[in-house]
């Protein structure tokens, strides 16, 4: 069957939407590939809110503009933040970067292979943290951290990560706690579930429960939630190799109490990222190679040979 291809052109914003079909949906809508116009090749995405799809659309429309507005000044690296608005009469198009390897979640599950390499743990959760020590930098909190809402593209061989989804993101300015749960349960700190007053450390648990799911391939806390998290308690399972710097990180990160968890500027001093690979290291990573080539590329769908796996040993011990 022949598709029929529809476009809305705007050329004030200067973009070019495919609305004929759209290859993703989320909670307030759809999203379609979209391109500038002039170009041929469709390098962004147009996510369509609609204004009534749900009680706080208009909400989420207004943090994704605030953000916008705050970080499109800095344009950080790893931040996934609008490109344009393109508002009409029930719905509002918010242009982004296209990431053409989907989101994190997808990419830890990848063909039901729940671990990724040891560094490549180390190099996204870095990227990560860079995305949102610019967010926390301007007092803005996420409050929705959580793998879904992590994106990667691949560019020359190497994947990157991007932090996105900024419709429950706040402006702190200068206020020192907001009241308001919201997110993701499984990813909700203990201050959130309890509906206690919080502030931005929410996102540092948050990477916490991230991290872990990067080296596990599942949820530290779940089943019953809130018990769970009261409890305290998580396995580590013992089938994989982890450093016991990232375990050190992970544990920092989901301090039952705020105060004790790290800023996000704290986790760059962390060993964890700070420290160059070892020799040791090294070792776990060639053992996590020859575990995992045989099921998943490294790089994604790409096969990694020996040779090459050399020359990522190289540049891990920088």
């Amino acid at each position: 069957m022949e598709r029929t291809t529809a476009y809305k052109v705007f050329e004030e914003e200067g973009f070019v939407i495919d609305s004929s079909e759209s290859f993703a949906s989320g909670t307030y809508g759809a999203i379609y590939h979209c391109r500038k116009t002039g170009e041929r090749e469709s390098k962004y995405v147009a996510k369509k809110i609609l204004k009534k799809a749900r009680e706080d659309s208009k909400t989420v429309i207004d943090s994704e503009k605030a953000t916008a507005e705050e970080l499109g000044k800095m344009k950080p690296p790893h931040v996934l933040f609008a490109e344009a608005f393109i508002d009409e009469k029930d719905a509002v198009y918010i242009i982004m970067k296209f990431c053409n390897c989907g989101d994190l979640n997808d990419y830890v599950m990848k063909d039901n292979q729940c671990v990724l390499p040891f560094y490549e743990v180390k190099r996204l959760f870095s990227e990560i943290a860079e995305a949102l020590a610019a967010m926390h930098g301007r007092r803005m909190a996420h409050r929705d951290m959580k793998c879904q809402n992590v994106f990667l593209h691949r560019e020359k061989g190497r994947v990157e990560a991007y932090l996105g989804d900024f419709g429950y993101a706040k402006s702190m300015g200068t206020d020192k706690f907001f009241s308001t749960t919201l997110g993701t349960t499984a990813t909700m700190s203990p201050e959130l579930l309890k509906s206690d007053t919080a502030n931005e450390s929410v996102d540092i648990w948050a990477m916490g429960v991230i991290l872990y799911q990067m080296c596990f391939g599942d949820y530290p806390f779940k089943d019953n939630v809130v018990r769970a998290v009261e409890n305290g308690t998580y396995k580590l399972p013992k089938c994989f190799m982890i450093s016991a710097e990232c375990v050190d990180l992970m544990e920092w990160c989901l301090q039952y109490k705020s105060e004790n968890r790290p800023t996000a500027k704290h986790l760059f001093n962390h060993d964890f990222i700070a420290k160059p690979l070892n020799e040791q290291s090294i070792i776990w990573i060639k053992e996590e190679f020859k575990m995992n080539v045989r099921k998943r590329g490294i790089l994604g769908d790409e096969k990694v040979t020996m040779e090459s796996f050399d020359v990522i040993c190289k540049s891990a011990r920088k």
